[in-house]
């Protein structure tokens, strides 16, 4: 835990530039450290132009050190005033280009360069450019892909470099900056950005007939997780931009379907109108009716079904994860039967990966009926037997454990079950009632490695430890699991995240005790423990990562075992004090 933090920004709140400097360089850039543009913006509303004057002097000054520079090359960032371009190009020219923080240069210059992105920007490309692109992914060498790909982009994704992006733009035309360029890009919110994202997306679709691939994926996936994890939705300049690419019949098919693809992808409130007015026959029409059916526009259900009933399947089963009725009840049931008449490598493509998702969607008896009503077409087939044995009535049960009991391969049966059945698969129930574990526990040792992992955090989710003890965890340690250090909930623990942050390496013994509750432990035997390794170790460094765990999870009872160890190691009434504010700041027990 980082104490000096709150002290850098009380200094900096009061007009010390020293101190915003140690602040912003106390962890790494990409570090996603909260407040920080707001505090810049209430300083800088104090000290108006003096604040981007001692910024500038410190870019400016041959004596600035190295991290009072990095500090400055940050700060300007968060600035965002073209007044300290001149500054950055002199950062540049006198820093040599060994010592130069590129990632830093990068996004002082973009955030400060105003209309003069070439002169700004063009010696910090040129770096860029330069830069070599190693054979293995796992290099620690600063690579060109790899500059912009994460700090940067995050950053620029929050704070949006407006000026900059015309010259970036430019600069992708050329090979050598092309994809790291439009990667860094992605998730900006600009029509500038989008467009770039979208121009690039359809230069790969015509090099590839269509296809997409990975770059497809890793393009579009930011702005499918900004708007859907986040709710940050696609402003309106950006969306207008993207549908105005989209509809313009002078463009070429691949631009069009890209931009209507990222488009579709963040919500507003008038797409279901637009999206309605693509007719049947336009090469969008399959786009529109996707966005439809994610937006719930429960119109689009007849059209829905057409698709699924006649085209790719498989693919189109997946809007019911955005929309369902009765209908697309009826038609699942039609589509397992059809699994008993066609050729098992054709399953797939008809959506038999993605039937157990939907069934566990239906209320319990409307599931039960359709299985038991098509159970002669899909008692040989894992994944449905799996199900059954999920739903967990006596019905099912029964069903399932006739199947299993008449395999040839039983473990064939319960393959990729933790995929199947949903658990701790985000946006998907999992285990929700304790009969479900007590129907699948004869069946345990058929479940593997992997599977018995994924149950067993499902378990501690759901504080189902005394079924996980009995029965999981025997299986696991005898499988000899990565989960054997976490399957000990009685003494002696791991304290070995303790001991690295006693010895001065960062670690999460912050989360020491967390870790262990999750897992089963007994909390007052953890706390004994805790405090019998400061006694070990005997000394207030200990007793200060010991309380660093007191102060996030001791309620203050709990601390007076704590005081009373302190009282016995001279030096410890900063810890003790600290550790008692904590613990009364937090919580009244």
């Amino acid at each position: 835990v980082d104490r000096r933090q709150p002290l850098f920004e009380a200094r900096f709140r009061n007009g010390d530039l020293g101190a915003a400097l140690n602040w912003l360089t106390e962890y790494p850039f990409e570090a996603n450290v909260g407040g920080r543009q707001e505090l810049v913006d209430h300083v800088r509303s104090l000290r108006g132009v003096g604040l981007t004057r001692g910024v500038a002097g410190v870019l400016e000054s041959q004596n600035s050190q190295p991290r009072a520079v990095l500090g400055a090359l940050y700060l300007a960032g968060y600035l965002g005033e073209p007044a300290l371009a001149h500054a950055v190009r002199i950062a540049w020219d006198n820093t040599k280009p060994e010592d130069r923080d590129l990632e830093a240069f990068l996004w002082a210059a973009a955030r400060v360069c105003g209309n003069e992105a070439a002169i700004t920007l063009g010696p910090v490309c040129d770096a860029w450019a330069a830069l070599p692109e190693p054979d293995d992914h796992a290099s620690t060498v600063q690579s060109r892909s790899s500059l912009a790909a994460y700090g940067v982009s995050w950053k620029f994704r929050d704070h949006p470099p407006r000026a900059a992006l015309p010259y970036f733009v430019k600069r992708a035309a050329n090979a050598d900056l092309q994809w790291p360029i439009t990667y860094m890009l992605r998730g900006i919110d600009d029509p500038i950005a989008v467009q770039h994202q979208a121009e690039h997306l359809a230069d790969r679709s015509r090099k590839t007939d269509g296809g997409g691939g990975f770059i497809d994926h890793f393009v579009k996936d930011e702005w499918r997780r900004l708007s859907t994890d986040q709710g940050r939705s696609m402003s309106t300049a950006s969306k207008a931009r993207l549908l105005h690419l989209a509809t313009d019949l002078g463009n070429d098919k691949h631009l069009r379907k890209q931009a209507f693809g990222l488009w579709e992808i963040s919500v507003a409130p008038d797409d279901v109108a637009i999206a309605r007015a693509i007719p049947l026959g336009d090469l969008l029409h399959d786009t529109a009716v996707w966005a439809r059916a994610r937006r719930q526009d429960f119109s689009v259900i007849p059209e829905l079904i057409e698709k699924i009933k006649t085209k790719n399947p498989g693919y189109w089963w997946q809007a019911g994860r955005y929309i369902w009725t009765d209908a697309l009840t009826a038609s699942l049931d039609e589509s397992i039967e059809r699994l008993g008449e066609m050729p098992v490598d054709q399953h797939e493509d008809l959506g038999e990966w993605i039937f157990p998702e939907h069934l566990l969607r239906l209320e319990i008896p409307v599931a039960q009926q359709i299985l038991i009503k098509r159970w002669n077409q899909v008692s040989t087939l894992p994944r449905f037997v799996q199900i059954a044995l999920f739903l967990a009535t006596p019905e099912l049960v029964n069903l399932a454990n006739e199947a299993i009991a008449s395999a040839a391969d039983k473990r064939a049966i319960f393959q990729h079950f933790s995929f199947t059945t949903g658990l701790m698969t985000s946006g998907r129930a999992g285990l929700t009632r304790e009969i479900q574990l007590d129907v699948l526990q004869p069946h345990l040792d058929l479940l593997s490695e992997h599977d018995l992992s994924t149950l067993w955090e499902a378990c501690n989710k759901r504080k189902w430890t005394r079924y996980r003890r009995k029965y999981l965890d025997p299986l696991l340690l005898a499988s000899n699991s990565k989960l054997t250090d976490r399957l000990r909930v009685d003494p002696p623990f791991d304290m070995s995240d303790l001991d690295k942050e006693l010895s001065g390496e960062h670690s999460f013994a912050y989360c020491w005790m967390e870790t262990r509750l999750r897992d089963g432990a007994e909390r007052e035997v953890l706390l004994a423990a805790l405090l019998t390794w400061v006694r070990e170790n005997c000394s207030v460094a200990a007793l200060d990562v010991a309380g660093d765990i007191y102060s996030k999870e001791a309620s203050r009872a709990e601390f007076l075992a704590f005081k009373q160890l302190a009282s016995m190691l001279p030096g410890s009434e900063y810890v003790m004090q600290r550790v008692r504010f904590d613990i009364c700041n937090r919580t009244l027990n």
